[in-house]
């Protein structure tokens, strides 16, 4: 973080016009200086960073039950802290359904669903937090995507423990009814820090950086969460709801395209029209691995200065997975779906919400500006001395520059695609596996045997680290 061009900082605090009236001791603004500088130096732990990177190393290796162990242990849990409690609950959830431990899934994932309560009615502290120090250093809040996708979890294990009433169907109603509350709430937010940001500040600030400030406010729905809820709503009888959440899958597959993944809507044409004796089966392949989140520098002004500050931006892992296929005991082989690229679904959300994260940001220097000139000048009027006004102006635009760092959290354990399909099989005992092809090479998940009952659905979930 540093300065592109250099002002005394006495000379920008005495020529701002607020504050007349406020005549600090030095003993005070000596205190609230060190206050800001402690706040800087101390707000924003990065501890859970070895323990998540290692989960995700263990992913992107397939020792997901050893992934799921270092998320359960207590270190773990102490080195992620009070603050991403919400983010060690996600990372629980996916570890442990792609170790085949569906019930620890759904209780971690419960769990997470009562802390995204936070994208609703955050704490007087964390606002506080979130304007005046940074993103970072606040409770992680779910994204919009991020809200949906435990849903869509939570119902797959449901799914795979045979649990449709009072399990998958209600996750899936949650989702559809999440889907519309997120979106307004995001746009409302937009729209009020959009307001409430200084336009010559945009402007100034907009000439020098490479963030996407075009963004609608609009988050891409999850492809694969209106699957799952289209063959739920079927086996739970409800086919108005199942063609409704087939149109959503294609009115998204049609709206976003390439946002999605190359994902084709006639192999999804015929699911508003099945019914339930026509498919008893239904396999969810995921392969790939989350995208990343890393810092960027983005030039902005402070008083009458530029600085480097740090914005988080992102980078997808391109898997190369390019497709799967079900594999019977006696060598015939069925094609897998892909329903969607949750890494480029994941990409493309981040981009459209780097507006928030932008505005926010820019809120937060003005404010932050503001109370190191109102602090300065009224040091210059108590004590009618331009070395302690310099050093509190100082250690003001120390406090401005230090305390912006780039919210780097993300749920790293989260599959990058997903490919699915319905099918019909004889009730019985069958032996399956995944086996996934691309770059030349061949992955293959070991043989399950699934017994498939009379009635109802039965769920294979596999999943490749590549």
């Amino acid at each position: 973080m540093r300065s592109r061009k250099h002002n005394t900082a006495v000379s920008t605090a005495l020529t701002a016009s607020a504050a007349n009236h406020f005549l600090p001791s030095r003993l005070f603004v000596c205190t609230l200086a060190s206050a800001a500088i402690g706040i800087a130096l101390g707000g924003c732990g990065g501890g859970y960073r070895a323990k998540q990177n290692q989960m995700a190393v263990l992913c992107s290796e397939g020792r997901y039950g050893e992934a799921r162990d270092v998320a359960f242990a207590p270190e773990t849990e102490s080195a992620y802290g009070s603050n991403n409690t919400l983010l060690l609950e996600l990372e629980r959830g996916t570890t442990s359904l792609a170790a085949d431990s569906p019930q620890a899934a759904l209780d971690a994932l419960n769990k997470a669903e009562e802390l995204c309560a936070w994208n609703y009615d955050k704490s007087a502290g964390d606002v506080f937090v979130q304007w005046v120090v940074n993103d970072a250093s606040t409770t992680y809040l779910a994204k919009p995507s991020e809200d949906l996708y435990v849903n869509t979890f939570k119902a797959l294990s449901h799914l795979q423990m045979g649990k449709i009433e009072n399990g998958a169907a209600v996750e899936c109603r949650r989702q559809m009814d999440k889907q519309q509350n997120l979106r307004a709430l995001h746009d409302k937010f937009l729209s009020s820090v959009k307001s409430g940001t200084d336009k010559e500040l945009v402007a100034k600030a907009s000439s020098n950086t490479e963030v996407h400030l075009n963004g609608t406010g609009e988050f891409v729905d999850s492809p694969l969460g209106c699957f799952v809820s289209a063959v739920t709503y079927m086996h739970h009888g409800e086919p108005d709801a199942q063609q409704f959440a087939c149109r959503r899958l294609m009115d998204t597959i049609q709206r976003y395209g390439p946002a999605i993944g190359n994902v084709q809507a006639d192999h999804f044409a015929h699911l508003s029209t099945m019914q339930p004796q026509d498919g008893n089966v239904m396999i969810v392949a995921f392969s790939g691995r989350a995208p990343e989140l890393y810092s960027q520098d983005i030039d902005l002004p402070i008083i009458d200065s530029t600085y480097s500050i740090p914005f988080p931006k992102c980078r997808r892992i391109e898997s190369p997975i390019t497709s799967a296929e079900l594999v019977f005991a006696d060598g015939t082989r069925q094609a897998l779906d892909l329903v969607e690229d949750m890494s480029a679904v994941a990409a493309e959300n981040f981009k459209r919400n780097e507006d928030t994260i932008y505005y926010r940001t820019l809120l937060r220097i003005a404010a932050k500006a503001a109370i190191v000139t109102v602090t300065a000048i009224g040091v210059q009027q108590s004590t009618e001395s331009d070395g302690w006004t310099a050093a509190v102006a100082a250690a003001g635009l120390l406090y401005i520059v230090a305390t912006e760092n780039a919210d780097l959290r993300s749920w790293v354990t989260i599959p990058g695609q997903a490919r699915v399909k319905v099918l019909k099989l004889p009730p019985g005992e069958h032996d399956l596996k995944v086996v996934y092809q691309g770059n030349g090479s061949t992955h293959e998940v070991a043989w399950q045997k699934v017994n498939v009952a009379n009635s109802g659905l039965t769920t294979l979930i596999a999943r490749c680290p590549q």
